[in-house]
């Protein structure tokens, strides 16, 4: 997000499936627009009339047969009832591919953040569209906040939560690359830092037969001292202005250890990279951050892989 840093009025390019569910994910975004005092541009990908005969695998029928203009009207209706402090705009356009269509606009229209509200569609729904959250967070050039329904399903306004935001990294240069701008949003939004870092605890084979002995232990303060230091050169680099703690924890589950620490800390905000992986990699390794997306209760925004 380091365009927000160089502008007085960032743009937000929010993406709305018009999803009656997605009131409260919309609510969160134009909240998030006016502490950072951003433009937004709430934004919908309508399927091309001549693919309404695949209808019937939609999941709203009659959204799927509107026109451009009644699409328009209903946008309008909906930026009504949004308490933005900066006028809304909205704009539509026919695309077969909403995910592309979601980049294609935010690099047309200069966006500095994609906020992507996405209800965990599973099943028949998931088996043809896909999964849009996790396509465009794998392509996207720019930061993605993610807002699913269970973050958000007990109505709290993440943006007063008492937390810090909560920065995980594993220290790689692409993960380091994203401390900076997610820094500055922390202080343009008044809110201290925590980076985060988790030293792997290798998981031992079971021994084998004869008499069982147990595994000899293992010294993980080494390995926490040498990523402490780390972590503590990093702040000093940063030249940030917004307090910032650094903590590092040993876990065979890094997904599960980052999901709990946000909630136990109450966390506005989690902040993650992707790495970009593709192949056999990506079959046997996932993504962490689509899984920490798939499982946090907290407001996942993820920072694109540097290019």
């Amino acid at each position: 997000m380091a365009a927000t840093t160089n502008s007085n009025h960032p743009h937000i390019l929010l993406a709305t499936d018009r999803d009656p569910q997605a009131q409260e994910h919309l609510d969160y975004a134009i909240k998030l627009g006016n502490r950072l005092g951003a433009r937004v541009t709430l934004y919908h990908a309508i399927p091309p009339r001549s693919l309404v005969l695949h209808a019937p695998l939609a999941d709203n029928l009659a959204a799927a047969d509107q026109s451009l203009e009644e699409v328009q009207r209903s946008l309008k209706d909906t930026v009504s009832t949004l308490a933005a402090d900066r006028p809304v705009h909205v704009e539509i356009e026919e695309a077969a591919d909403p995910k592309a269509a979601i980049l294609a606009a935010a690099d047309r229209l200069a966006a500095d953040l994609i906020v992507l509200p996405t209800h965990g569609r599973t099943g028949i729904s998931r088996a043809v569209i896909g999964s849009t959250a996790e396509q465009v967070i794998r392509r996207a050039t720019k930061p993605v906040l993610l807002l699913k329904d269970h973050m958000l399903q007990h109505g709290e306004l993440y943006l007063e939560a008492d937390g810090p935001m909560l920065i995980a990294t594993d220290v790689s240069p692409a993960s380091v690359a994203a401390h900076t701008p997610a820094v500055a949003l922390a202080r343009r939004l008044g809110q201290p830092v925590r980076l985060l870092s988790i030293v792997d605890d290798p998981v031992l084979p079971p021994f084998g037969g004869g008499a069982p002995a147990a595994p000899p232990p293992v010294d993980h303060k080494p390995a926490i001292d040498a990523r402490t230091k780390r972590l503590r050169e990093m702040v000093l680099a940063l030249d940030s202005h917004a307090p910032i703690e650094v903590e590092v924890q040993v876990s065979v589950n890094a997904v599960d250890l980052i999901v709990r620490r946000a909630e136990e800390m109450h966390a506005p905000l989690l902040v993650m990279t992707t790495h970009g992986r593709r192949g056999i990699a990506r079959m046997l390794q996932g993504s962490v951050a689509e899984q920490v997306v798939r499982r946090s209760t907290t407001p996942v925004l993820i920072m694109p892989m540097p290019k």
